[in-house]
């Protein structure tokens, strides 16, 4: 299995003789290398109620709100997620961290741009009277977070706010001063985004099996009835990366698509993976190293009802153990219907194994 990884490339290069992989062509991109401090939101089950999420949620009139690792920020409405060309953003927008092509804009647009990433943030060139202070991040929390601006008057005026209880970062970059700090002035801390993805998910690192139907029909149907609303959380160890709403004329087609899965887990042939991609049991949320870090990513699907209990299905593209996707009750093997559902709704960092077989029967 090839594995894609923006940090790790060159030394996964290295493994290749032992591995082959897929990539999505492009894929939104991060990992975290610490757990998080005492002031993590609270986890959370599968068997928790949601609600519908997106990466673009509803925010206040006008605005929409995007959360990274419980960091969250409200932008205008009209701005899209991650417009950029080599990387470099060519219209008003968010940037999620992800990798880029090799190649270069310049000069750069002159255009407004938040732009995600882990702590400790890489900060750009500030030169002489740039100012550094130490501020705290309200919301469902209060956290500490570290603050450096551009000089007063400098064009173009850069926000950079580095947030080490949660691993984010965010760099606001604008034209005007006033603009950048407008920005800055939304950032919140998200325990659960504004469309219920929760920013910490405890729930994520392997398939779960042998739990007791939530709702009628989960013992034989992955997303049994007729969802209202469904929602597809992204997570990296543990930590909300990306979320989406799938939306609504789609949602039959969702889960379909997802129902039509054989049953029973799919898993990667072990002989073109080595042990060292998959990581530890019980490894810390928010920890993951330069090889493990596709075993790391995980989705999870939240289904609502008119009525009735939710449906929370744990999906898992690679590496290690059961891959696929499982309600508790019901497990089904991983496609490449569902592989590319997953990674348009909600994103793919970390590239997934390139060919799965049928788990063996219990």
């Amino acid at each position: 299995m090839r594995l894609r990884r923006a940090r790790a490339v060159a030394l996964l290069c290295l493994m290749a003789l032992y591995t082959g992989c897929a990539a999505p062509a492009a894929a939104p991109v991060a990992s975290s290398s610490a757990a998080p401090s005492s002031s993590a939101a609270p986890s959370t089950s599968a068997a928790a109620s949601t609600s519908a999420a997106t990466s673009a949620q509803a925010g206040p009139p006008g605005r929409r709100s995007v959360t990274y690792h419980g960091l969250t920020v409200a932008v205008p409405s009209t701005w899209k997620i991650g417009d950029t060309t080599c990387g470099t953003p060519i219209h008003d927008t968010v940037v999620l961290p992800g990798p880029s092509p090799a190649c270069l804009i310049s000069p750069a647009p002159k255009v407004t741009s938040v732009v995600f990433g882990l702590s400790p943030a890489v900060a750009p060139a500030f030169g002489n009277g740039a100012v550094k202070r130490q501020i705290t991040i309200v919301g469902d929390r209060k956290v500490a977070a570290i603050r450096t601006s551009s000089a007063p008057g400098s064009v173009p005026f850069v926000i950079l706010v580095d947030v080490p209880p949660l691993h984010a970062s965010v760099q606001i970059t604008a034209q005007a001063r006033s603009v950048a700090e407008g920005l800055a002035a939304t950032l919140l801390v998200t325990d659960v985004d504004g469309n219920g993805c929760r920013a910490i998910a405890d729930d994520v690192a392997a398939l779960p099996n042998g739990r007791a139907p939530v709702r009628s029909g989960a013992d034989a149907t992955l997303l049994p009835g007729s969802p209202a609303e469904i929602s597809v959380c992204r997570y990296l160890a543990g930590l909300l990366e990306e979320s989406a709403a799938v939306p609504k004329a789609k949602v039959v087609a969702f889960v379909h698509a997802m129902n039509s899965a054989p049953l029973g887990p799919s898993r990667t042939p072990t002989a073109n993976y080595t042990k060292a991609l998959c990581r530890s049991p019980g490894e810390q949320i928010g920890v993951s190293t330069a090889l493990d870090g596709s075993d790391a990513e995980a989705y999870r699907v939240q289904a609502r009802y008119a009525s009735g209990p939710s449906v929370v299905v744990i999906a898992r593209l690679s590496v290690c153990g059961d891959l696929g996707a499982s309600n508790g009750s019901t497990t089904v093997q991983r496609t490449p219907t569902m592989v590319d559902l997953l990674v348009k709704s909600a994103g793919n960092t970390q590239g997934w194994s390139e060919s799965v077989v049928p788990a063996p029967r219990r």
